[in-house]
Order: structure tokens, then sequence, then C-alpha cells
């Protein structure tokens, strides 16, 4: 296979905040075995919402729709609102990676608005206060909860799945071990690392092998952070294209140095804090990026608080 030609085919300042701004066909960047027959186009999207503290991402496939954490409590409402305006009344599952108030939060109102057929979360024993109310509300409305571990499965369609890399098995995680996913749409990938600290970086990389972390798209885990993005994380997964959610009015993120080793390696970098929100959807061929308007901005109020509440350690 050729080398990458393009990353982004096309660029527009952004007017009024509603203008499309980025436009790419991206190929996969490992070999593709040849098959008897073409498989049928995907239609797969992953919306990575601008949601202020924490982070929220809305996948959809072969009509059905998955929410992969909340944000804070603050974004709840509005996200509601937003799922709504998208035509989404119902979510096959939700999906916790950390039991932080930056990713339960937000999923409160979800739960209590919309009706919601599985939550997946990684069986933490933390006694952290607002992943235990969401564990409760789940348990009133019927909601099944079910863990989660590395070398399971989520199929959201034919040729479309949530594979979960982190945490491993055995005994309940701690509460600074994330939920490490790798969305996976025929030959597209994206790497949603969530919290993950340089433990779990550590044991992603050696229980990695043959090209498993590979990815176009790379979720920059824990906001930007200083050590969020290593050397080794990025040569095993080598994307073309960054995502980072940064928490507005914090001035210590992005880590300049993460950054630095993004732009060293000719990744593209959007962030929350300057482009919103980030609509990427594909064929299982193609990579398509948009920047699309938040879910009601002005109702994210950033605030100086923990950016990580319930939650020690690396």
């Amino acid at each position: 296979m050729k080398a990458l030609r393009s990353l982004l085919g096309a660029a527009a300042l952004l007017l009024g905040g509603f203008a499309v701004v980025w436009l790419s066909h991206v190929p996969a960047p490992w070999p593709v075995l040849a098959a008897a027959a073409a498989p049928a186009p995907l239609d797969v999207r992953a919306d990575f919402l601008a949601v202020g503290r924490g982070h929220a991402v809305l996948v959809r496939a072969d009509g059905a729709a998955v929410l992969i954490d909340g944000g804070a409590p603050e974004a709840g409402q509005p996200l509601v609102d937003w799922l709504r305006a998208q035509g989404v009344d119902r979510l096959a599952d939700v999906v916790v990676t950390s039991p932080t108030d930056e990713a339960t939060g937000g999923l409160i109102p979800v739960l209590e608005s919309l009706p919601v057929g599985r939550l997946l979360d990684g069986g933490w024993a933390a006694d952290c206060a607002l992943y235990r109310s969401l564990l409760a509300l789940a348990g009133h409305r019927a909601i099944p909860t079910q863990r989660r571990e590395q070398g399971g499965t989520v199929q959201l369609g034919p040729g479309v799945a949530l594979q979960v890399l982190l945490p491993q098995a055995g005994p309940p995680p701690a509460a600074n071990e994330s939920l490490v996913l790798r969305l996976v749409a025929g030959g597209v990938a994206m790497l949603l690392p969530g919290e993950m600290g340089a433990t779990q970086e550590a044991q992603l990389l050696r229980a990695a092998s043959g090209g498993q972390l590979r990815a176009q798209v790379l979720e920059v885990p824990r906001h930007g952070g200083p050590g969020s993005v290593g050397a080794g994380l990025l040569e095993s997964v080598r994307p073309t294209v960054a995502v980072v959610e940064v928490p507005e009015n914090d001035p210590s993120l992005p880590d300049a140095a993460a950054m630095g080793r993004l732009a060293a390696a000719g990744v593209a970098v959007l962030r929350s804090d300057l482009h919103g929100s980030v609509a990427l959807t594909t064929d299982g061929t193609h990579l398509d990026i948009r920047l699309v308007p938040s879910p009601n901005p002005v109702a994210f109020e950033p605030r100086l608080a923990p950016v990580l509440s319930c939650f020690q350690g690396a």
C-alpha cells in the first residue's frame, strides 16, 4: 500500500460557528486482506462532543446509537437536548469509561430522559458518589448493568465493533483504571483511551501485538495533560488525526510537550476548546472529518474545579 498521500482535503474558516470546516479522505494505514467480494459500505458516525469538563462520544452505526461517557453534571441536560435534536430517541448502550464525575455526571439526566438498552462499565469498586448514583438509577429503571474488561467486544452492527482493550480481567479495577476502547469500522479504527494513565499505557503496549492498536484517530487521554502522548503510544497507534477534549479556562491544558510530540509525528490535532465538536464519518474505507456546532455550548460554563473528581494516581 502506498504511503498516506493526504490528511485533509479542504479547510475553511469558521463562519458563525456553523460552517463545515474540515473535510478529509484518509485511507486505512494498514494492509487490508483481499476478499472474495467487496463488503457493503458502512455508515458509521462518531461525534466527539465539546462538553466543557470531561468528554462524551456518540457513535451511530446500523441505525443504533451508543453514548460513551457524558461529561460533568452541567453537561447533562444540554446533552439530552442535543441528542433529541439529532433524532436520537433511544440509546442501545451507554458506556462508562471511568467512575469520575467528569464521565458519569452528565449521564444521569441521559438515563432519566431516554430509553437505554444497557449500561456498560468497568465494574469499579470505587466510592464515587455520582457513579454510585448512576448505578442506582440504572437499577431503578431496570437497565441491565454489565462489566466489560480486556478481550471483550461490543458489537454495534455488521463490521462495526467496540473492542475492550483494558482494564485487565480479574478483580474490580481501581478508580484510576479506565475502560480503554478501540472502535473498528471496516478498515477504519479509532482508539478511545479515556483517562488512561502511565500505568495503563504500559499495560496496553505490553499486551498489544501485530498492529492491534493501529488507528487513524487517537482520542488523546487525560485532556492532553503531561505524559498523555508517549512515544510508544504514538508508534503503536500511528494516528493521522488526534482529538483532544480540553477544558476551557485551564491554561495548563493541553500540555505543550504532548502537543509537540503529535506535531512532530505529523498528526493533525483537533481541540475542543478551539474547534468545538468533531464529527467523524466513515464507510469503512475513508474517513470524513467535520467540525460541527456543539450541544448548546453556552450552557457549559467552565469551572475551575478538580479536572477529575474521585480519581487518584496515574
